[in-house]
């Protein structure tokens, strides 16, 4: 290792923001496998990279821009938008996902039907907390992730600057946002977010398990 000089510092890891790209595909399914699909990849890779890979091609499919966080050519944080008024651009950044759905179909895995759980229940919560409210959004932040290696340094923030600034430019005032408590929603209590609806998988739960936030673009 260089030694360092009395008064040097070592030079920290550049991050870039930039719009996400069509070859960025691979590195959002790492992403998106490595932080919120980890515990199943142990169980069954396949299977588990088969539903990655369908949860990305959602969330592309209903997106008209997003943007990456990249530090040593690998994509540590990504952010997706949506804009009602816009055409869905992302969807030209998906892939085939035939041999996926083909795979879901005829494995006979327990971690399908455990995944697919998960799935229905984000879906079911997501329709009960729109039907509930009379407010409708002209615009969404789909999709939001930072890796856990890279927190705290700034990378979230700079994402979500990104998608305020878009907001902003196509004269967006209120947007809305998806989340559950396996996700850091603490962050959107700190950008000042308000939660507007709460929704519970489990009755028997003691808390909710899903959220729809709003946002104010300023």
């Amino acid at each position: 290792m260089e030694k360092l000089l009395k008064g040097e510092r070592p030079i920290m890891n550049e991050i870039n923001y930039r719009p996400i790209q069509v070859s960025d595909y691979d590195g959002l399914q790492v992403l998106l496998q490595n932080e919120w699909y980890s515990h199943y990849v142990a169980k069954d890779r396949e299977i588990t990279q088969a539903f990655v890979q369908l949860d990305l091609h959602n969330c592309l499919m209903k997106s008209s821009f997003g943007y990456v966080a990249v530090m040593d050519n690998e994509i540590v944080g990504v952010i997706l938008g949506r804009i009602q008024a816009n055409a869905p651009k992302l969807a030209m950044f998906t892939q085939d996902i035939t041999a996926n759905v083909l795979t879901l179909i005829t494995e006979e895995s327990p971690i399908v039907a455990e995944l697919a759980q998960i799935f229905q229940n984000r879906h079911s919560a997501n329709q009960a907390m729109k039907h509930k409210i009379t407010n409708h959004y002209k615009a969404e932040a789909v999709l939001f992730i930072v890796s856990a290696a890279n927190r705290g340094k700034g990378i979230g923030s700079g994402l979500w600057q990104l998608i305020q600034e878009e907001f902003k430019q196509q004269h967006i005032e209120r947007y809305c946002l998806f989340t559950d408590k396996w996700c850091n929603y603490g962050f959107y209590d700190y950008k000042g977010l308000q939660r507007i609806e709460s929704y519970t998988v489990n009755e028997n739960a003691s808390e909710p398990t899903h959220f729809l936030y709003e946002g104010e673009v300023h």
